[in-house]
């Protein structure tokens, strides 16, 4: 740690639109989705002004009839995030397992809900010693 700064322990809010640049299905049995059928994906996430500022891949997998378990990484300004949690109609509440550089000890969770625009609404809440 630098000296004359102090880390941030106080809770932030992230807020960035998942745009879809890549999906590729892995269906098991004849091209119908059954458990444990999964798939890969990468976006690009934009900030309130449309800039690219990261970008997110994960694995879904079918978990029943209408939800998925995600895993997720987000490489964001300053280091990257997982998290992980259901899914289901693209709406879910994921929980923040690790981080690297400036997010090597948060906590917190990720929600993700429907955009009116193209693409997903990804919200961080997250805390812990941010690394200046």
């Amino acid at each position: 740690m630098t000296v004359g700064t102090s880390p941030s322990t106080e809770e932030r809010v992230l807020r960035y639109l998942s745009v879809g640049k890549g999906f590729q299905l892995f269906a098991q049995e004849d091209g119908k989705t059954t458990l444990g059928d999964h798939f890969v994906f990468h976006d690009d996430l934009q900030d309130a002004d449309g800039t690219v500022v990261g970008r997110d891949a994960g694995v879904c997998t079918l978990a029943s009839d209408r939800s998925y378990q995600l895993n997720v990484t987000m490489e964001l300004p300053g280091g990257c995030v997982t998290a992980q949690g259901f899914v289901e109609n693209e709406l879910g509440l994921l929980a923040v397992t690790g981080g690297t550089e400036i997010y090597r000890q948060v906590r917190g969770d990720v929600r993700i809900g429907k955009s009116g625009e193209e693409g997903l609404d990804v919200t961080l809440r997250i805390t812990g010693v941010l690394a200046p």
